[in-house]
C-alpha cells in the first residue's frame, strides 16, 4: 500500500513539474482589467501619481489588447479627493465620498466585479486587477481613509483595506490567467501568502493549488516589509510596467516593446530596474504570455 502511495505521488509531483506554463492561445482571448487608484487628496496621506499609473496602465492594455485583437473589458474605480469615478467600459458615474464617514462601497465594487469577470473567463483569457494606493503592514490595501480630528493633523485616522484573502477568494477556481499587480507599500504580503501557502513541494500544492488558486499571480511593488516610493510622475511598479510592456512614460504614448512578453522576462525587467529602497516580488512557479 505504501509503495503504490509513493508511485502516485512521485506521478503527481512529475507531472506537476512539467507544467510549467500556462495553457494559452493568445489569438484568441478576452482581456479583462480592474483598476484601483487612490489619491487620497482630502487626507493627510495624500498621494501624488496613482492616477497617472491608472490611467497609462489602462491606455497600455487597451493598445495592446486592440494590437492582438483581444477583446477588452475594463473597471476602473478612481478616487480623487472627494469624488469617486466608477468607469465601467466608457460608461461613467461619479459620486461624493468623504473620509470622516467609513464605507465598504469600494471593497464590495471591486471584489464583486472581481468575481464577475472571473467567472466569465475561458482557459486563454486573462484578468489584470491593478492597485495605486496605500498598503499596510499586513499587506491590506487601503481603500478608506477616516480621520478622527477635524483639524486633520494626521494623528488619529483608522483605514478601511482589501486583504490577500479577500481577492483571492474573489477569484480562485475559475479558469484563466489572473494577475494581481500592487502598487503600493509592504505589498510583498501578498506574493508570500500566495507562495507560501501553495509552495509547489508541499502536498497542499499537488492537491489542492490547481483548483483553489488557478493560475494567480502577483508582482508586487515590495517585499513584506517594505515602502513603495513614486518617482517620476509615476509609482515605481506601475512605472516599470509600463515601459517593460512598452508604453512611453514621458510622453504618455503607447507601444509595444517585444513581441512577446512572458511573465518571467517581466519580473526579470522589474527587478532588474528597481534597485532602490524596495524589492518587486514575483510568483513564477509557472510562466504565461502577457501580451
Amino acid at each position: 500500500m505504501k509503495k503504490l502511495l509513493l508511485i502516485i505521488l512521485a506521478t503527481l509531483i512529475i507531472l506537476t513539474s512539467c507544467e510549467l506554463t500556462t495553457k494559452q492561445n493568445n489569438s484568441q482571448r478576452n482581456v479583462y482589467l480592474i483598476s484601483l487608484a487612490l489619491n487620497y487628496e482630502t487626507s493627510n496621506h495624500s498621494l501624488n501619481y496613482t492616477l497617472n499609473d491608472q490611467e497609462g496602465i489602462f491606455t497600455e492594455i487597451k493598445y495592446l489588447s486592440h494590437d492582438t485583437s483581444s477583446p477588452f473589458n475594463y473597471y476602473l474605480l478612481t478616487e480623487d479627493g472627494t469624488k469617486l469615478t466608477i468607469n465601467e467600459n466608457g460608461n461613467i458615474a461619479e459620486e461624493a465620498i468623504s473620509f470622516f464617514a467609513p464605507s465598504n462601497k469600494i471593497k464590495d465594487l471591486v471584489l464583486s466585479k472581481l468575481s464577475t469577470y472571473s467567472a466569465s473567463m475561458d482557459e486563454n483569457d486573462i484578468l489584470v486587477f491593478h492597485y495605486s494606493g496605500h498598503g499596510i503592514e499586513d499587506g491590506g490595501l487601503v481603500y478608506h481613509i477616516q480621520e478622527l480630528d477635524n483639524n486633520n493633523t494626521g494623528h488619529k485616522h483608522n483605514v478601511l483595506t482589501i486583504s490577500n484573502d479577500d481577492l483571492v477568494n474573489a477569484i480562485k477556481g475559475y479558469k484563466g490567467v489572473k494577475l494581481l499587480l500592487l502598487d503600493s507599500c509592504y505589498s510583498g504580503v501578498h506574493y508570500n501568502e500566495i507562495a507560501n501557502e501553495y509552495n509547489k513541494s508541499s502536498i497542499k500544492y499537488l492537491f489542492e493549488a490547481p483548483q483553489l488558486r488557478r493560475n494567480i499571480f502577483t508582482l508586487t511593488a515590495s517585499s513584506s516589509t517594505e515602502l513603495a516610493e513614486e518617482l517620476s510622475g509615476y509609482g515605481q511598479l506601475s512605472k516599470c510596467f509600463l515601459e517593460a510592456l512598452g508604453f512611453n512614460t514621458s510622453t504618455k504614448m503607447p507601444g509595444r516593446r517585444y513581441s512577446k512578453l512572458w511573465f518571467s522576462e517581466l519580473v526579470t525587467y522589474v527587478q532588474k530596474y528597481i534597485t532602490s529602497l524596495q524589492h518587486p516580488q514575483g510568483n513564477e512557479i509557472k510562466d504565461f504570455i502577457l501580451f
